[in-house]
């Protein structure tokens, strides 16, 4: 049985609780037996990756949202369910793209290999989902 949570209205009420703004992460979270996918949706099309600046700022807007979706989800299982539901299961962290073309694929290939260094064993593995035609 997979589990589809609606994450930004699970984070709404996470940033209440903290009287918060804000806090960064991901568009979805999926619970399944085996993995929980924390899926962030995005379109790199239109972003000038070839200015170090504009690159260094996605890597770090990924890496708030990859630890801030833990935190939550963390907060949401000890509030609704049980933290058990953590235990044994893989956890991946998916950028979803919208569009994919040889300059977004070695933009992609590199992001994801610097987002690999700020897991630090929250995340088991960090990967992307190609559109489909």
């Amino acid at each position: 049985m997979t589990e589809k949570l609606n994450f930004e209205e699970v984070a709404e009420r996470f940033s209440v609780y903290l009287r918060q703004p804000s806090v960064s992460h991901c568009d979805w979270v999926e619970i399944n037996e085996e993995e929980i996918l924390f899926i962030e949706e995005t379109d790199y099309s239109s972003k000038d990756f070839a200015d170090p600046r504009v690159y260094s700022e996605e890597v770090i807007e990924n890496v708030k949202k990859m630890w801030g979706s833990y935190a939550i989800l963390l907060w949401y299982l000890q509030r609704n369910s049980n933290l058990e539901t953590l235990k044994g299961k893989r956890k991946l962290y998916i950028i979803s793209l919208k569009q994919i073309d040889n300059r977004t694929s070695r933009i992609l290939s590199n992001l994801l290999k610097t987002l690999e260094r700020y897991k630090n064993g929250i995340i088991d593995e960090v990967g992307y989902i190609a559109p489909t035609s």
